[in-house]
Order: C-alpha cells, then structure tokens, then sequence
C-alpha cells in the first residue's frame, strides 16, 4: 500500500469515528431537581424556585435547550442559556433559577424533561418531586427567619451546605462546611474569586433546599503589607516634630 493509499485509508477512519461520536444520540443518566427557598435577606419572604440539571451521557459543551414539564399542571420552563456544573469526572447541565407562575407555588408531582443537543437530536426523562406534608402545614414563608437560622423550625431541612457564588452569581464552590470558612481571609485564599457565601439546607430526600441569607465576603488584605503613603507622612512628621523641640 502507497503513502496516497494508507493517508486515504486513515482519514476514512478518522472520518467515520468523528461523525459516528458527533451524530450519537444522547440519553440522560441522572436527573437532580429540587425545590428551593431563598432568603435575600434576613428580613424579606423567600424567593421560591426550581432548580433542574440533568447529566447527558455526552459533552455538556454540545447542550442546546432543555424543557422541564410539570405533567400535573402542564407548566413548561425552557432552558436556553444553562449552567454546566462538574463534579468529579460528572457534568450537568440545567438551571436553578426556574421560577414559579405567576404568583403561584413550584408544582410537586410528575415532571417530564427533555434533553437537546446541539444535533437536535433528544432524549428525556422523568422524575418525581414529592409533598412534603410539613411544608404544607408550616410554608417557609411563614416562618421566623432567626428561628429558622437558629434550627428552632424547619427541621426537616437537615444536610448544611456551603455555596459560595462570584461576581457574576457563578458557583464557585459547593459542599460540605470547612473548618477554614469561619474565617474570611481563608475564604478568600483558597477562593479569591468568591464574593458571596450562602448555607443551603438540604431535606432528607433532596427534594427541598433552604438558603439562608448571603454573606458578603470583603476583600482581603494582608496584615503584612507596607502601610499606605500617608500613614509613612504622618510618621516622618512626628519625627521631625520631636527633632525640633530638642
């Protein structure tokens, strides 16, 4: 076989291997939905929203729209520009900020989502979020925000979570509650690019979340840094102040 021959021969491969990977079609292999409730501030109602992220079996880079359906009330939310989270070696793609209806609540019930890629090529699935009774009983919205924080009420939230978000509301982190989030400067030395940190409360069934009210997170400056110019003046003043009257 001639170069000509076997340079034609492997770009046939080549050819085919790329345009079987990019023509697959996806599937879903997990969904993660919850409902969540989110406190501004400490003095405010909280803001009530779905939050909704799939993990495609392909590259989240190749997400073109996703819908979630509530099949109980026929609500559709469209996604267009998601967010692509990874954990591990998993990617997911999806929102959290779907908002309710009007001025309705997020439905619980049968859920239906549908998954497009960039090949218009779908796949869906469907997933359940369930009543919890005691939130029915004793909405959130109801609820004192400082018993809330102090775990007086809203027992059945019982996972805490840290989320620290960015500038531009990215997630920059979230998990478990670390040691070194006690304090600010750490905070900001392993996350410089953090400005907000938020406690999530999880239920049980990770179905409901809680978020309590954001803390800003300042700029940090290091304790050893030179003293600012007019600090040194003032210094070199008293200096001379106490030369002259020698």
């Amino acid at each position: 076989m001639n170069n000509k021959s076997l340079f034609v021969f492997f770009f046939s491969i080549f050819s085919l291997l790329l345009f079987s990977c990019a023509d697959s079609t996806p599937s879903i292999l997990s969904v993660n939905a919850f409902i969540v409730y989110e406190f501004k501030d400490e003095t405010s109602k909280p803001v009530e929203r779905l939050s909704v992220f799939v993990q495609p079996d392909t590259e989240a880079e190749r997400f073109k729209e996703m819908t979630v359906e509530s099949l109980q009330t026929g609500y559709v939310w469209k996604i267009q520009d998601a967010q692509i989270m990874s954990s591990g070696k998993k990617n997911y793609v999806g929102n959290s900020f779907l908002l309710p209806y009007w001025d309705e609540h997020i439905p619980t019930g049968d859920y239906r989502v549908v998954y497009k890629d960039c090949a218009s090529r779908t796949a869906e699935r469907s997933f359940t979020i369930r009543e919890k009774k005691s939130l029915v009983e004793a909405p959130v919205s109801t609820l004192n925000y400082n018993d809330i924080k102090n775990k007086k009420t809203a027992k059945d939230f019982v996972f805490d979570r840290v989320v620290l978000y960015g500038e531009n509301k990215e997630i920059v982190y979230y998990g478990g509650n670390k040691r070194d989030f006690n304090n600010v400067a750490e905070i900001r030395k392993i996350y410089p690019d953090a400005r907000k940190m938020c406690t999530a409360r999880i239920t049980a069934d990770s179905m409901y979340a809680l978020v309590l009210a954001p803390v800003e997170l300042p700029e940090w400056k290091d304790n050893t840094e030179k003293k600012p110019d007019d600090e040194v003046i003032e210094d070199e003043n008293a200096i001379i102040e106490m030369e002259n009257e020698e």
